[in-house]
């Protein structure tokens, strides 16, 4: 099993800025460069690539794989992967093949800005996807090391349930008193890519109930591995494209957005949980 880590990874550091060398259009390509290990900038992670992008065209890469930082006032995202389009289906390749696996989380120990403020219980959906068969390295394959298929998947999540703060917890969002005990519901999910030696995911290796007090469970961004027979290989990273959730309390008429284009939900607009009587008569 897969150490008790968060729902998702916070906001990475900046690992450089660069200027783009080519204009951008559609169609055409695009060229820059990143600033070697010489120069102190350290390397990119395999993924997908995040930057910010000015007006002028000036761009600044973020950490690949992980949550980007809210861009700059007047900036875009852009988000590129770095493995490129796949390639045509082969002629004698069939449908997609996916599996859906549910599971009844209780006991999910929420963390927002400001350390852990709630307990959640909700119902994880997930669906694991089969595209094509690919280069065995993308697994980690060698001459070697008896690793001889591989899979490109893609996967997405959807939670849904309900949230209970903590007593004394701070707010997710401001750092403030959370005053007594909210409830709400939660919603959100999260998009994937990774591959596998394995070409058969199925929904029952899925845990029907995970009681995270009790159980030591995956992360969210392992969750796909669970479709997998034990012996099956990843691609080091699984690749958490993009995450949102959002956090309602009807008896406060409150709402929070934790979601990874805003930062994290760490702005006054993203709204915050805090037990303070929001609602208008």
């Amino acid at each position: 099993m897969f150490s008790h880590i968060t729902r998702h990874l916070r906001r990475p550091v900046v690992i450089t800025v660069v200027l783009a060398a080519g204009a951008f259009g559609a169609g055409g390509g695009t060229a820059f460069a990143l600033a070697s290990a010489a120069s102190g900038a350290p390397a990119q992670p395999g993924g997908t690539v995040y930057a910010c992008v000015a007006s002028g065209g000036k761009l600044a890469f973020l950490e690949t794989g992980k949550v980007p930082y809210k861009c700059p006032s007047g900036d875009a995202m852009w988000k590129w992967a770095i493995t490129g389009p796949r390639g045509p289906a082969g002629t004698g390749g069939g449908s997609a093949t996916s599996a859906t696996g549910t599971t009844a989380v209780t006991n999910y120990v929420d963390d927002g800005n400001n350390g852990d403020w709630a307990i959640d219980t909700f119902t994880r959906t997930m669906t694991v996807t089969e595209h094509s068969a690919v280069a065995v390295s993308n697994c980690g394959g060698t001459a070697t090391n008896g690793i001889t298929s591989c899979y490109y998947y893609t996967a997405t999540m959807v939670d849904t349930g309900s949230f209970q703060t903590d007593e004394g917890a701070d707010s997710p969002n401001a750092g403030v008193a959370i005053q007594g005990i909210v409830t709400g519901t939660l919603t959100g999910g999260s998009d994937f890519e990774f591959y596998a030696t394995s070409a058969s995911p199925s929904a029952g290796n899925v845990p029907a109930t995970d009681n995270v007090a009790k159980d030591d469970y995956p992360s969210t961004t392992d969750w796909p591995e669970v479709f997998f027979p034990k012996g099956t290989s990843f691609s080091a990273t699984i690749n958490e494209l993009d995450w949102s959730f959002t956090y309602s309390a009807p008896n406060t008429c409150e709402k929070w957005v934790d979601a990874y284009n805003n930062g994290g939900g760490d702005e006054v607009a993203d709204g915050d949980i805090t037990g303070i009587n929001h609602c208008t008569a």
